[in-house]
């Protein structure tokens, strides 16, 4: 199985407003851009970003070879709980997809879920965190 990142020259993400992300994705040949633009579904990238596909507008850039999809932001760009101001995050996720992946919509690698990152999570169990001894445990995320 090969990922949109290894097809793909290029994938980026960006802010296309205040209220829109643009995912680019730059395939630099012809046999690329009909790789993706034929096997890379709508449906699948909105599964990634947990969105309704008819949120998605899908722009196919056959002279440029580009695949541009195009979105609105979880969160207003600069609000209070805006975690990516400049919207380059989510280039990285569309170019982990497998390209040809199973109709279970996880995407599967030798029979398991794919893990794409582990993270550390700390936490107090009492309300004031300076008094309170932190427990920490690894958590496992699947894309």
């Amino acid at each position: 199985m090969s990922s949109v990142g290894e097809i793909a020259q290029k994938v980026r993400s960006k802010n296309a407003g205040p209220f829109w992300l643009t995912v680019d994705i730059f395939c630099g040949t012809p046999k690329a851009f009909e790789q993706l633009r034929d096997n890379l579904s709508t449906d699948r990238v909105a599964t990634l970003f947990q969105i309704s596909s008819d949120q998605i507008k899908r722009f196919d850039i056959l002279d440029l070879n580009v695949i541009k999809f195009s979105m609105p932001r979880p969160t207003i760009q600069g609000a209070r709980d805006d975690r990516d101001m400049h919207g380059a995050g989510w280039g990285p996720l569309v170019a982990e997809l497998d390209v040809n992946y199973s109709r279970l919509n996880i995407p599967l690698r030798n029979g398991a879920p794919r893990i794409t990152k582990t993270i550390r999570i700390r936490w107090c169990a009492t309300t004031t965190a300076a008094s309170a001894p932190a427990t920490s445990a690894t958590l496992a995320i699947s894309a």
